[in-house]
């Protein structure tokens, strides 16, 4: 099916599968490199994904020569942002709904097995050979003599068809022992199965043990992708009963996550909330040791530690109240992250204690007085504790269903401070 479509003549069908955007930044790429005679492509997960009929707004862009001095005219040319990563000879341009990554054509070499590769400049076939499976070693040619040509070295249209994950060569699995994470991530994600030589590589590094030479670091950001997937815990089980979770327990199951009926008003963050339930299982001198090795955002990791924090603290806590206890829920749980409540709910608690999490998230979480600070210090209140105490009162007023306009809030405000002047004079 899809060698019929992506043959020589596919520039037209090719270009029926892009979105307007995406097309029009191509064309200019491939443009663009045509006035500097280099030659372009975009490459990887983008063209594996376009032949799928499949989003993804992750384009790699590879380019026969210096990709750094390419970006910096380009972006110059776009009129857009962009940045240089001098380290990896990479680059990035940022547009408001798509990521552009660049890079030089390279070659890789390992020393060792699982060390880090050894990178030379070289030319698009190496760069493709380079890649972990042939579904992912295919490219698209941005310029205007060979214009949205597949170039497809190793057969990976072939093995779309056949649905299989294929690795590029034998010693795939031994060089980069990552390979075996993405390797069931895709198989999962696209409903694949290993080719057969594929399966018994897979199967004889783990029999060697080649997770071993793999850190906390790569490991976690492997995991960090699996979680990003529909139905991660099939692949987490995977992963258990292949004794790749080494740093980590090896009996983790994660259960499948039933809606709670609040995702649709919450920005959660779904990767941190899984972390939150993994790590719990994990002994605490691993939580201790061990989380600043796993390489997370730092916005993640805050949510992470707060996540574990709340696991120890609330569930007890949370057997002593009612969903009628607003003030008290309401404080209980205010200072803990979307993440860690919803963690709780999703794999810890009992129903009943859950539906306490979830009216809080849906009734109380976002209760506030209507004034703020600077409205009291306007109305010739000073500055200091008491306005954080006064503003903490008009809460636990709306918390008790008390509806109250600006003014009534102000009027408010006032007397409490002419109370606590009665009590304190000066």
């Amino acid at each position: 099916m899809y060698s019929q479509f992506f043959n020589n003549e596919a520039s037209a069908n090719i270009r029926s599968l892009l979105s307007k955007e995406v097309c029009e930044v191509l064309l200019k790429i491939g443009c663009f490199a045509d006035k500097k005679s280099l030659r372009v492509f975009a490459v990887g997960g983008f063209v594996r994904d376009l032949i799928l009929n499949k989003a993804n707004f992750d384009i790699d862009i590879v380019v026969e020569g210096d990709a750094k001095s390419f970006v910096t005219e380009l972006a110059s040319e776009f009129n857009a942002e962009f940045k240089i990563f001098d380290r990896f000879h990479t680059a990035k341009i940022y547009s408001e709904k798509i990521n552009f990554d660049f890079s030089s054509s390279r070659k890789e070499t390992y020393k060792c097995p699982g060390a880090l590769p050894e990178v030379t400049f070289s030319n698009i076939y190496d760069d493709l050979f380079r890649r972990d499976f042939t579904i992912n070693a295919m490219a698209l040619s941005l310029n205007s003599d060979n214009l949205f040509k597949i170039v497809d070295y190793f057969g990976g249209i072939k093995d779309l068809e056949a649905s299989v994950i294929k690795v590029m060569h034998k010693k795939s699995f031994e060089d980069d022992p990552t390979r075996l994470y993405r390797a069931l991530r895709f198989a999962h994600r696209f409903g694949f199965k290993l080719e057969e030589e594929t399966n018994y590589l897979f199967k004889q590094a783990i029999k060697d043990k080649r997770v071993s030479s793999l850190s906390v670091k790569r490991i976690a950001s492997e995991i960090s992708k699996i979680f990003k997937e529909d139905m991660p815990e099939t692949i987490i089980e995977e992963l258990t009963k292949n004794k790749m979770l080494k740093h980590f327990a090896h009996n983790v199951r994660i259960p499948p996550l039933e809606p709670l009926g609040v995702e649709d008003i919450l920005s959660a963050d779904l990767e941190a909330i899984y972390w939150i339930y993994f790590l719990s299982q994990m002994p605490p001198t691993f939580k201790s040791e061990t989380i600043d090795q796993l390489g997370l955002p730092h916005s993640s990791r805050v949510k992470v530690l707060d996540g574990l924090d709340a696991f120890k603290k609330i569930p007890a806590a949370l057997e002593e109240l009612t969903c009628h206890d607003h003030i008290k829920l309401y404080y209980l749980l205010k200072k803990h992250c979307i993440e860690g409540l919803l963690a709780l709910s999703y794999f810890k608690l009992n129903k009943t204690n859950s539906e306490k999490i979830i009216y809080y998230l849906k009734n109380l979480r976002l209760i506030a007085p209507v004034i703020n600070g600077k409205d009291l210090i306007d109305c010739n209140i000073p500055a200091g504790q008491h306005i954080k105490n006064i503003l903490n009162y008009i809460t636990e007023l709306r918390l008790e269903n008390k509806s109250l306009s600006k003014l009534e809030e102000l009027e408010i405000a006032k007397q409490l401070y002419a109370n606590i002047q009665h009590k304190n004079p000066s």
